[in-house]
């Protein structure tokens, strides 16, 4: 966080804010971020909105801009998430793309920017032209799997800390559906929070937790449908065990997993 790195100014975005507008418009919502970024730290600029769509000059510009408003010895973090929707999107030719890559690399090489990028598929899943690209030959990777316990406790506790606790019960239920995984613990946790504030309650129990995962799958039914048509042959094998187990009312464990599916 940049009250705990007071050098840094962490600048939030999502691939998918620009999907249909290809990477002027990636660049256009990039901009957009960087400038709510300073507003929140008192350096606004005092000019209107910015176009929603940038070229790489005006952008650079901008960006030029900007960093002289951050001050000396600052640095920008830009905190991509979906970076992988710009490989595999039609919005984004080829090569605009690879150009796009070899700025993004000039810019943590010579300028005061590093890039944090968060993505489903890894660089090995991409065409071997970006593969290739100098970009990735800079970029340390690193796998992100769910949370542990401990870590997932935290999450849940700290933003409410003193105002809102979960049971035992509650924290084994919201384990077992998440799966320890970030964006769903939250989503979970933005339910559960809904729900306690019009009840007027203080406590969360596992029923709570229940009530809440049926408004996640509503509310989440996109991000859901994205999983399974990532998934590979096993992976929807499993898939469909699952909700046939569940239909069902069958009881569904990794022991009659394997032995209906002989992996």
């Amino acid at each position: 966080r940049s009250e705990e790195r007071p050098n840094v100014a962490y600048v939030m975005c999502d691939v998918q804010g620009s999907m249909t507008r290809g990477i002027p418009g990636f660049l256009g919502y990039l901009a957009g971020s960087i400038q709510r970024t300073l507003d929140r730290l008192d350096l606004p600029d005092g000019r209107e909105d910015l176009p929603r769509e940038l070229t790489l000059v005006e952008f650079d510009r901008y960006l030029e801009d900007a960093l002289e408003r951050l001050g000396a010895g600052k640095r920008f973090v830009f905190a991509i998430d979906e970076f992988d929707l710009l490989f595999w999107n039609k919005h984004y030719p080829k090569d605009e793309l690879i150009h796009l890559l070899a700025y993004l690399r000039s810019l943590v090489q010579g300028r005061r920017v590093s890039i944090l990028m968060a993505s489903v598929q890894s660089a090995d899943d991409l065409d071997l032209s970006f593969q290739s690209s100098p970009f990735f030959n800079v970029a340390v990777v690193g796998h992100v799997g769910p949370l542990e316990p401990a870590e997932a406790y935290d999450l849940v506790h700290r933003p409410l800390h003193g105002l809102l606790s979960y049971s035992v019960e509650a924290m084994h239920s919201l384990m077992e559906l998440t799966g320890g995984y970030p964006f769903l613990i939250q989503q979970l946790c933005s339910a559960v929070l809904g729900s306690c504030r019009q009840k007027l309650q203080l406590t969360v129990d596992a029923t709570d937790i229940d009530a809440a995962a049926d408004k996640v799958i509503e509310s989440g039914h996109f991000y859901f449908v994205d999983i399974v048509r990532s998934l590979d042959h096993e992976g929807r094998a499993v898939f469909d065990a699952a909700v046939s187990a569940g239909r069902s009312g069958q009881s569904f464990s990794k022991q009659s997993l394997r032995a209906q599916l002989a992996f």
